[in-house]
């Protein structure tokens, strides 16, 4: 039901988009690109692709900002890159985001059922746990004077080596 919806919805704001693009001949490629995104995400709304449907869902609102006449052009650009990211990234995160919230930010089934992944809150999340670091300072004394004696070892070696080659033959 959910993806007839969608797939209805999308098509229709492919062909507002298309229109639009038309009547608006200065911005056509933004809502053209908006549209032809739009139509791909109606597709996968159709054969149950979840991904593709959010994927191409928010490059046609990409298309759909760039294409609009209320600032300069690479301000929208930025702008539309950052809402894509932050859409992305909340649609990823929002099956977590309802567990995590106690249900105060809900998700729907729909989406639930789509996206696997889930965050899994950590001690840090859950309250935390408190470590006790310890040093053992017999321990650590130990620890160092048996490395300053294996390099002692090895000093005492190479300064034995440099001495007998500088001694003379008695042969």
């Amino acid at each position: 039901m959910a993806n007839t919806v969608l797939q209805y919805v999308l098509a229709g704001f492919s062909a507002i988009l298309l229109a639009w693009g038309y009547a608006a001949r200065s911005r056509r490629i933004g809502f053209w690109l908006g549209a032809l995104c739009a139509g791909a995400a109606a597709l996968g709304a159709h054969y149950d692709s979840f991904w593709t449907m959010v994927v191409f869902t928010i490059l046609a609102l990409w298309g759909f900002v760039g294409g609009l006449d209320f600032a300069d052009t690479s301000w929208r650009l930025r702008f539309s890159t950052v809402m894509t990211a932050g859409a992305l990234a909340f649609i990823a995160l929002w099956p977590s985001l309802d567990v995590m919230s106690g249900g105060k930010i809900p998700c729907p089934r729909f989406v639930e059922e789509r996206v696997s992944f889930r965050l899994v809150a950590g001690l840090d999340l859950r309250g935390g746990m408190r470590l006790v670091y310890t040093v053992d300072v017999g321990e650590a004394i130990r620890d160092k004077r048996d490395r300053y004696y294996e390099d002692m070892q090895v000093e005492l070696r190479e300064d034995v080596r440099r001495a007998l080659r500088r001694q003379p033959s008695d042969g």
